[in-house]
């Protein structure tokens, strides 16, 4: 990391771009000021106990695969691809509000265990990918590329003030520019985060990748000493203190408590540490380390712009029946924090990606973007066998008024900002819920 050792001026930007070389736990860019970045002081909001796990479906998933099944008079639409028809549906035991279609059908025993709620017909015109991705991750939406909000994880964790704020799992969240003051620690996999967090007192750990943090301190304290950059000086208080707190996680062991044993690769079908099924079990291991109460994992590869069902199909078939396991899991392990209940009595659950694929079929027998968003939520708070919002015969979202399809208006359509600031009110974020624009879905939670 020579840029550290160059005489001066060392600028921001330079000082920063070193630091997103050397932190893979933190999601950097150099969009977000240094100072900002380690200032942290932080607003204090009770969490009472309450874990919240964001499964995010990256590229687009199939709501009719999904949440959002070709049934009724849809099956006579001749905007659904008629392979549709074949593919199946199953209804949840005890739930018959809750009929979702084949490629979730694995999840079945999860939704008819905890209280679920499917939502629909979202409507949000941004389809291009990282757009409506930051769109569906923080509620609030943007037309420029180069402004982002803070994701709904982000913000609930930089609330809540706890260290780490979050654990990122697989992919990067809109962190939010500088209102983001405590970032997240974030892994690819799962086999990295259980490394990074053995760390540099575990002398078998070889990866150079996981031990930037104390390198970085070092650094920046020789620049420190130097009077090489205001910058530096001004955040190395916050350096220290972000250190002395990984020192602490460090010395609790509980990178040990978040490695894949091989029980649990059976369980999950994980065949090897490194790879995205680890995601998964990843999260349950986060929540039952006691590590971070807030998690997301961002699962790839539903963007399928070609052969459509041989690819979506199997992928998210994978994806339920990874949730299946999760949800039992959390069902059978007591909260580290609370003993006397499982982690599920205290955890919310939402699945959502940027927005649902089309109905029709391109030439190449896949599936475009699509106007319109499908999400789930689960366990916590949730009022249970509700399906909130709807699409036409012709794929359309709907507007929704009380408990019924409506003609789709800016005063009755549901829109991310609505779920966002909904899940905000049920996490007991409410400062944070009522700077989000846009209503609540009042029938979603209790």
């Amino acid at each position: 990391m020579s840029k550290f050792k160059k005489k001066p001026p060392c600028s921001r930007r330079t000082l920063l771009l070193g630091a997103a070389e050397l932190l893979a736990w933190a999601q950097l860019s150099h969009k977000l000021p240094l100072t900002s970045l380690m200032h942290v002081p932080l607003a204090q909001a009770a969490t009472n106990g309450r874990k919240f796990l964001h499964i995010f479906l990256r590229g687009g998933w199939d709501a009719h695969l999904a949440c959002d099944p070709v049934i009724g008079t849809k099956l006579s639409s001749s905007v659904y691809n008629a392979a549709y028809q074949n593919l199946g549906t199953f209804a949840v035991s005890g739930k018959p509000s809750l009929i979702g279609g084949w490629g979730l059908e694995p999840a079945k025993q999860a939704f008819a265990a905890v209280p679920t709620a499917f939502i629909n017909g979202i409507f949000t015109e941004v389809t291009a990918h990282e757009l409506a991705q930051n769109y569906m991750f923080s509620g609030v939406l943007s037309l420029s590329r180069s402004r982002e909000y803070p994701a709904l994880t982000a913000l609930m964790g930089l609330a809540s003030g706890s260290f780490p704020a979050h654990v990122v799992l697989g992919g990067p969240i809109p962190l939010g520019g500088s209102k983001m003051t405590n970032p997240p620690l974030q892994a690819q996999n799962g086999a990295g985060l259980a490394e990074m967090l053995r760390g540099p007192f575990n002398q078998y750990v070889k990866s150079s990748s996981f031990d930037p943090v104390h390198s970085l301190i070092k650094q920046l304290d020789e620049i420190h000493r130097e009077g090489q950059n205001q910058s530096a000086q001004n955040a190395m208080a916050g350096w220290q203190s972000a250190s002395s707190q990984l020192d602490q996680l460090y010395a609790t062991g509980v990178g040990k408590k978040l490695a894949l044993d091989q029980t649990i690769k059976d369980r999950y079908g994980v065949t090897e540490d490194w790879s995205p099924k680890s995601l998964m079990p990843s999260a349950f291991l986060t929540l039952a380390s006691g590590l971070s109460p807030f998690v997301t994992v961002s699962i790839d590869g539903f963007d399928t712009h070609s052969n459509h069902l041989t690819q979506h199909v199997p992928l998210l078939r994978l994806f339920a029946s990874q949730l299946a396991i999760l949800v039992n899991d959390l069902l059978n392990t007591a909260d580290p924090q609370h003993p006397s209940s499982s982690l599920m009595d205290n955890t919310t659950i939402l699945i959502s990606s940027e927005f649902v694929r089309s109905p029709s079929f391109n030439a190449a027998l896949g599936t475009d973007h699509w106007p319109s968003a499908s999400a789930i939520v689960m366990g916590k708070g949730v009022l249970d066998n509700r399906v909130i919002g709807r699409t036409d015969n012709q794929a359309q979202a709907q507007g929704w008024l009380n408990g019924q399809a409506t003609a789709r208006t800016p005063e009755t359509q549901i829109t991310p900002e609505m779920l966002v600031a909904s899940l905000l009110d049920t996490m007991g974020f409410a400062e944070l819920a009522n700077s989000i624009s846009g209503g609540r879905i009042h029938e979603l939670f209790t």
